[in-house]
């Protein structure tokens, strides 16, 4: 037995660190490419540039296990199959199954009040992009006179600079690198989708619609949270064109998912700023400049337009009911 043991452990070595770090930063390259042609309101490029960037992340999370460690491949492949050669191969054919392991529906909400969760994942070893270049799931058209209303988009893509002088790369770094990632690409069909530059909108939108949902579902599976500010769009983002197609019900539910984590971060900041002051009623200027993650996405919600709009009209309600 301790024979066999040895032998199949010749048999098998691990893919170099070398190679998983140049598949990240290939894709961080593509996907800062893509954030540059969004600002540019060049969107089908820029989601060329998001698919291939995620299609690399795709190959780089393969090669981890669940534990973060790197995955054993047989003797005789290609180290390099992570290189930069895949930043160029846009036509390459992946296979793009969807990550969730279940359906269940879970909110940005439980993650905003501190639902604690151990580990990093439910099982899922890869981050695909489900396959949304063949087969868009239900197609519900958008009335036309609304395609260039962009105005209560949240359209501020994640950059992903802060992950290029990183040493060695995580299977949480990938992971949030892929969320990060798939915001972008659904941020890019949503705007490609009602620009008028798309000759299939409705087509465009459907895919932006399952990204979104994706990127909201993988944030709250895998327990990685890219930013409140960033949840909070994903799900304005998801109203909006609910909204658009005239189900107002569906936007409701998210506009009012938006407000109870709006209303959680009030109350959180409101603590923190009674909390800066000492026990005798004295300012304490340490605690002036410690400002919580609370305080700062409530000061990032306040100052996008976008996201403050989208739940101001239900605080005013909020408000005339409780004077009521």
């Amino acid at each position: 037995m301790m024979m066999m043991t040895t032998a199949c452990q010749s048999q098998v070595r691990r893919i170099p660190s070398e190679s998983i770090r140049a598949g990240s930063l290939c894709s961080i390259r593509k996907n800062e490419q893509g954030v540059y042609l969004l600002q540019e309101c060049r969107y089908e490029d820029a989601i060329e540039c998001f698919g291939t960037s995620l299609r690399t992340l795709n190959k780089v999370l393969s090669s981890h296990t669940l534990d973060g460690e790197p995955q054993t491949v047989q003797q005789g492949s290609d180290d390099q199959t992570m290189g930069t050669a895949d930043c160029n191969d846009v036509s390459q054919d992946i296979e793009m199954a969807p990550l969730l392991c279940d359906e269940k529906e879970n909110s940005v909400f439980e993650t905003a009040t501190g639902s604690q969760h151990a580990g990093s994942g439910s099982g899922c070893t890869r981050v695909h992009v489900s396959s949304m270049d063949r087969q868009p799931q239900v197609t519900d058209p958008m009335p036309r006179a609304l395609l260039g209303h962009i105005d209560l988009i949240y359209k501020k893509p994640i950059s992903m600079f802060k992950f290029l002088n990183m040493p060695f790369f995580s299977y949480n770094n990938v992971v949030e690198m892929s969320i990060s990632v798939m915001f972008n690409f659904a941020l890019a069909h949503h705007l490609f989708a009602v620009s008028g530059q798309s000759e299939n909108p409705d087509k465009v939108v459907d895919q932006a619609v399952a990204l979104y949902e994706l990127t909201h579902s993988l944030q709250v599976q895998e327990r990685i949270e890219i930013s409140l500010e960033y949840s909070m769009g994903t799900i304005c983002n998801l109203g909006h064109i609910h909204q658009l197609r005239g189900y107002l019900d569906k936007a409701s539910k998210c506009f009012q998912h938006m407000l109870s984590i709006f209303c959680f971060l009030q109350s959180q900041s409101s603590l923190e700023v009674g909390q800066r002051y000492s026990s005798d009623g004295t300012h304490d200027d340490q605690r002036d400049n410690r400002f919580s993650s609370s305080s700062l996405c409530l000061k990032k919600i306040l100052e996008s337009d976008v996201l403050f709009q989208s739940v101001s009209h239900l605080l005013l309600k909020t408000g005339a009911a409780a004077a009521a």
